[in-house]
């Protein structure tokens, strides 16, 4: 623990928040399709920032390669038109582009190709001259979950589909022109050639399609989406602009596709009709290639068919962020978050010297790192990184260490013999009374800063969570019945959306019960009378009321002990956070902890703070008892 380089970011781009698996061979092959057979994992490749470094890499070969067929792919679309500068309109000055350069890993995080991207500076691009609008969304990670969850349970077959170069597939609606890229000369010239088009260094490119850089193009991408698919016949919903489904209630057959840019998530039940969609797709869309649903968006997926279970999970991305930190071999230990520790303001750097010192800490980049985890498939350290980003902008040691705790935390989830992390699992053998159901909690005013209170919801679905949410409140509340009044208004939000997106799944839905463990908060609820303690909450907060009356949410008690969302308000003891987090994220084995010799010694009471400990990754300075360290934890009563 008392290495320096522990907890240091080593690799600015070891680890990939959006990795895919390229899939090959299935639907359709193109001719720029080529192998790489590189040994060795992706992550441990140094990827080019330059076309120079490509160029010199000692895998030039093979980046050469790719940027061959990225050209290839250009020309295949049709993307550009040579253009004389002599006929540039006046005015109009060329978008300069530049090389991106990425390793692709396998799921099990070895090489599957190298890839070149060639990307527009769209930075130089000027609003209402040479783009309008850029609005291009996303599925929601509760929709995509949410489809995986009744996939499972309905037994539905699912596909991950990729669209090839999907930004290249929209066409452009105001003519941009680009400078002449880097290797033209190599590259694009013999290419051109064979097509009889002659290149010279006093041309331009007329660009055609919109391609990766510009502003526009995943917003054009986006249109000729949606354009396509309702075309083949699918509905939009409107709870989510990137669901689509095709529903016939004679024959039964479902198709439900999510998007995400290029990526496609595709559950059906009769293989017939999907094959005749997918050739409809396939009339206006190239495909890259498809495979069955086993990995999308950096998540693995674990699906048994008979058992009816599929789970979600990011192994390779929390292993790739143990090495990424120098943390592999840290000790571990049993929660996320010291519930004997509350972190402040208090524990910053209070001198721009202090503040200086501090900035060599990669505690930003730790932080997204981890909010992308907690985001995607593990809520047991919701909390605690929420927590943590409180404090992004002016963080101490005591900061750090609270972060580096959830790294130890996640090291000692990892199955030794698999590598497996625990992940999010739905079953169809779990029992519900609705088909989602929710439980709502928050603290009491627990920020030391600002005494606000911090809320926390979670909604499930065949026993694995859906949606979840780990927040502090925005407004002060003045008791614990307001606090978890505002909570439970805010999972009243959640829990409408998902009653409509249920219903676009042809989901029979009545009212989505949101289990409360204060007595108060339901009876300000059921009881819309005058009173002095509540006369002044907003109107916005009163929402839940007019909800509830319509009967379209249900709040029924439930025991704190019980209270599942009780994880995401405050640091638990182990015992309690054990209990809760096993019924959020499936573990693949045993608590690693029971009878594990690698444990660390610290107990929740005796945890390390900035007086007592050295502070690992830190800068060092010559007073060791510097006005920043001297600062102890709040111990929370």
């Amino acid at each position: 623990e008392d290495s320096e380089t522990e907890g240091m970011d080593r690799t600015a781009d070891l680890c990939k928040p959006h990795m895919h698996l390229y899939l090959r061979g299935w639907y359709q092959q193109v001719p720029w399709q080529t192998a790489y057979n590189i040994n060795g994992l992706a992550s441990d490749i140094l990827e080019p920032k330059t076309y120079g470094e490509a160029c010199d890499h000692k895998l030039s070969d093979h980046w050469k390669k790719a940027i061959k067929k990225e050209f290839g792919v250009m020309l295949t679309f049709d993307v550009w038109e040579v253009t004389p500068r002599s006929k540039l309109p006046p005015g109009v000055r060329p978008i300069s582009t530049t090389w991106v350069f990425k390793a692709k890993p396998n799921a099990d995080g070895t090489i599957e190709r190298l890839k070149a991207r060639l990307c527009a500076r769209g930075f130089l691009q000027q609003y209402g001259k040479d783009f309008l609008n850029t609005f291009a969304p996303v599925a929601r990670l509760s929709t995509i979950r949410l489809q995986v969850a009744l996939s499972g349970r309905f037994g539905l077959k699912m596909r991950h589909l990729d669209f090839k170069s999907a930004f290249l597939q929209g066409k452009l609606d105001i003519p941009l022109y680009q400078e002449l890229p880097e290797g033209w000369e190599d590259f694009l010239v013999p290419l051109l050639a064979e097509k009889g088009t002659k290149l010279q260094s006093t041309d331009v490119l007329r660009l055609k399609r919109g391609i990766y850089g510009l502003k526009q193009a995943a917003q054009l991408w986006y249109v000729a989406l949606v354009k396509g698919l309702l075309e083949c016949g699918f509905k939009q919903s409107k709870s989510d602009t990137c669901l689509f489904t095709m529903i016939d209630n004679k024959s039964s057959d479902v198709i439900l596709i999510t998007t995400w840019v290029d990526d496609c998530i595709v559950s059906y039940n009769n293989p017939k009709q999907w094959e005749r969609i997918l050739k409809m797709i396939c009339g206006k869309f190239v495909l890259g290639s498809g495979t069955d649903f086993e990995w999308c968006l950096g998540m693995a997926v674990d699906r048994d068919m008979e058992k009816g279970t599929v789970c979600l999970h990011q192994s390779l991305y929390v292993r790739n962020l143990l090495k990424r930190f120098n943390m592999e071999d840290a000790r571990v230990v049993r929660t996320p978050a010291d519930s004997n520790v509350t972190l402040c303001k208090e524990m910053s750097p209070q001198t721009k010297g202090e503040m200086a010192e501090m900035e060599r800490i990669p505690y930003r980049s730790l932080l997204g790192a981890l909010l992308h985890l907690a985001n995607f498939t593990r809520p047991d350290i919701a909390c605690a990184v929420s927590i943590c980003s409180r404090y992004a902008n002016n963080y101490g040691p005591a900061h750090w260490q609270a972060l580096k705790r959830i790294l130890r935390y996640l090291r000692g989830t990892i199955d030794q013999k698999t590598g497996k992390s625990p992940g999010l699992l739905y079953d169809k053998r779990v029992t519900q009374d609705k088909p989602v159901i929710g439980y709502v909690d928050s603290d009491f005013a627990r920020c030391p800063d600002s005494r606000k209170s911090m809320l926390g919801y979670v909604f499930i679905c065949c026993g694995g969570p859906i949606q979840w949410k780990a927040t502090k409140q925005s407004i002060i509340a003045a008791s614990t019945a307001e606090a978890e009044y505002i909570a439970l208004s805010e999972a009243t939000k959640e829990a409408i959306w998902l009653r409509k997106l249920l219903k676009d799944f042809r989901i029979p839905v009545g009212a989505i019960p949101l289990y409360e463990d204060n007595q108060a908060c339901i009876k300000i609820l059921e009881n819309p009378v005058y009173h002095a303690r509540t006369k002044h909450i907003g109107i916005k907060v009163h929402l839940v009321r007019d909800y509830f009356e319509k009967g379209e949410i249900v709040v029924p008690y439930i025991s704190t002990h019980e209270q599942l969302a009780d994880i995401f308000t405050k640091p638990l003891p182990k015992a309690t956070f054990e209990k809760f987090a096993s019924r959020l994220v499936h573990w693949t084995i045993h608590r690693p902890w029971n009878n594990s010799k690698d444990i660390t010694t610290l107990e929740e009471g005796d945890s390390p703070t900035p007086s007592s400990s050295k502070t690992v990754g830190a800068p060092k300075t010559k007073n060791s008892q510097s006005s920043t360290t001297q600062r102890r934890a709040i111990v929370s009563v």
